[in-house]
C-alpha cells in the first residue's frame, strides 16, 4: 500500500515520500487527525474530516483519503505550482488534482491560484464557467419529482453563486438525503446555512440532528411560499 501511494505521489504531484512524510509530521492538524484515527475518537475530527472519516487512513505516517494523499499544509502551494504547469485552464487544473490528492477546499484552492494566472485564464476562457465554490456558505436544497421509474432529482443551489448540484436518486428518506450532502460537502466544504420545504426527509430529528452535529443553520421555508426558496424552486 505505501509503494502504491508513493507511485501516485512520486507520478502525480512530483514530490518525495520522504518530503511528504516530514511536512506530515510537522503539521499540526494533520498529525491531530493520525492521533484520532489512531484512537478510534472519530467524533473528534474537524468537520471537514469528519464527513469523510470513513475513508481516511494512516499510511506508513501519512494521511491518506482512499488512494488519495492528504498534503500537508506547507506542500500545498508546491503541488498546486507543479499542477498548473503548461497553464491547464482551471478545470483540468482540478481534474489532475483530483486524481491522487486531496486537502480541505482544494476546489476553493485552485480557484483563487487560476485566477491570479492570465495564461489559465485565457485558456479556460471556451470553457463552460466554473461554479464559485469559494462562496459555498448558504445553500437550498429541494427534490423534483418523482419522475419515471419512481427517480427524484436532488437540487442543491448555492445561494450566492447560483451553482447547482442536481444528483438522481431512488430513495430520498433523511439517511439518504443525509449521505449525498455529505458526499457533496466532501468536495465544497460545509455550508453554514441550508434552506429547505417542510418535506419529511429535512424536517426530520435525524436531518436536524445531522446539521446540528455540523454547526449548520437550517432554515424552514413557510409552507405555499415556495418564493421564500426561489432559486431551487
Amino acid at each position: 500500500m505505501v509503494q502504491h501511494i508513493a507511485a501516485i505521489d512520486a507520478a502525480v504531484v512530483a514530490i518525495s515520500w520522504d518530503d511528504l512524510l516530514d511536512k506530515t509530521r510537522d503539521d499540526v492538524e494533520i498529525q491531530d487527525i493520525l492521533s484520532y484515527l489512531k484512537d478510534d475518537t472519530l467524533n473528534l475530527l474537524p468537520v471537514a474530516y469528519r464527513i469523510i472519516s470513513s475513508e481516511l487512513c494512516d499510511v506508513g505516517g501519512v494521511l491518506v483519503r482512499g488512494d488519495r494523499i492528504v498534503i500537508p499544509t506547507l506542500l500545498r502551494r508546491r503541488v498546486l505550482d507543479i499542477a498548473h504547469d503548461g497553464h491547464p485552464g482551471m478545470r483540468m487544473m482540478k481534474s489532475y488534482l483530483r486524481s491522487a490528492v486531496w486537502w480541505p477546499k482544494l476546489d476553493s484552492d485552485v480557484e483563487t491560484y487560476v485566477k491570479k494566472c492570465r495564461g489559465c485564464t485565457l485558456v479556460t476562457v471556451p470553457d463552460a464557467p466554473e461554479p464559485m465554490i469559494g462562496s459555498w456558505e448558504d445553500i437550498a436544497v429541494d427534490f423534483l419529482g418523482p419522475l419515471l421509474e419512481d427517480q427524484h432529482l436532488f437540487v442543491v443551489v448555492d445561494s450566492y453563486s447560483r451553482y447547482l448540484e442536481v444528483c438522481e436518486m431512488t430513495r430520498t428518506e433523511s439517511k439518504d438525503t443525509i449521505d449525498r450532502l455529505r458526499e457533496i460537502f466532501s468536495r465544497y466544504g460545509v455550508p453554514s446555512l441550508i434552506k429547505a420545504d417542510n418535506g419529511p426527509q429535512f424536517s426530520s430529528e435525524e436531518f436536524k440532528n445531522f446539521c446540528k452535529e455540523y454547526g449548520i443553520q437550517l432554515v424552514s421555508t413557510i409552507p405555499y411560499w415556495p418564493q421564500m426558496n426561489g432559486q431551487v424552486e
